[in-house]
């Protein structure tokens, strides 16, 4: 009987704990789950895919950015002078980038350009590859600048302007040097006369503002389409003096 009762005395005292000490554990426990819920993967993707207004999206370890775009591109004043070619000209651009933590970028690209000009040239051409021989007719030449650039530059983290629609917005600036080559030829012909035009390469630097549409998942990876909106201005002797382009851009991370 000793025995049971001793029992029934230990049993009591370790359910009977005091009211505080219970309340104080079940506080515990919700706020520790919350918090593990908050800090996993699920938790971890809402806030990246869905910032509030205001606050920026959660910084991306590595993302590659490809662009497809183009504008309007100047050619240096003097240069277009003294080639007789006009200092406007609609231009081309293919370009990518990669952005660490979207703080830091290094970029590639290349861009054309075809600026109207008074020193074009005629030739006789003859169309080939037909069945029925073709007559010779005269085809006029044009000018036609070929710019590569590499280029290093800082970037704002993608701050949200939509929630819902997860739209970001972000800024940018990068600096480096453009190789540029102009010719003047008979597009598509083979065998016709071409002139290089010795146009001066040189530094180039580029500001910007990034509108994209973030973090669309597939199953393994993210993406963002947007639209970028850029200007260009080269320095020095360089043959290119500005350029403002209109870009389609895709993020891939």
């Amino acid at each position: 009987m000793f025995g049971y009762s001793s029992t029934s005395c230990s049993s009591r005292s370790l359910v009977s704990r005091p009211v505080g000490v219970r309340k104080a554990a079940i506080i515990a426990s919700v706020l520790l789950g919350s918090l593990l819920t908050s800090t996993g993967p699920a938790g971890a993707r809402e806030h990246k895919t869905r910032p509030p207004p205001g606050s920026f999206y959660a910084l991306d370890p590595a993302r590659l950015v490809l662009e497809l775009g183009g504008g309007y591109t100047g050619l240096e004043s003097s240069g277009a002078a003294r080639y007789r070619y006009d200092n406007v000209g609609v231009g081309f651009t293919v370009a990518g980038s990669l952005v660490i933590y979207d703080l830091v970028s290094a970029s590639l690209g290349v861009s054309t350009a075809w600026p109207l000009g008074q020193e074009s040239f005629s030739q006789a051409t003859v169309e080939t590859g037909t069945l029925i021989p073709e007559q010779p007719e005269s085809s006029r030449s044009s000018l036609k600048v070929v710019t590569g650039t590499y280029m290093l530059g800082v970037r704002s983290p993608m701050l949200s302007i939509a929630s819902r629609q997860r739209v970001g917005l972000g800024l940018f600036a990068e600096g480096g040097y453009a190789a540029i080559h102009g010719k003047n030829s008979i597009f598509n012909c083979s065998g016709c006369r071409s002139v290089s035009l010795p146009l001066n390469n040189g530094p180039v630097l580029r500001a910007g503002i990034e509108l994209a549409q973030l973090f669309r998942r597939t199953r393994k990876m993210d993406y963002a389409p947007g639209v970028a909106f850029s200007y260009l201005h080269f320095f020095g002797q360089a043959g290119l003096a500005r350029e403002v382009r209109l870009s389609l851009t895709l993020s891939l991370g």
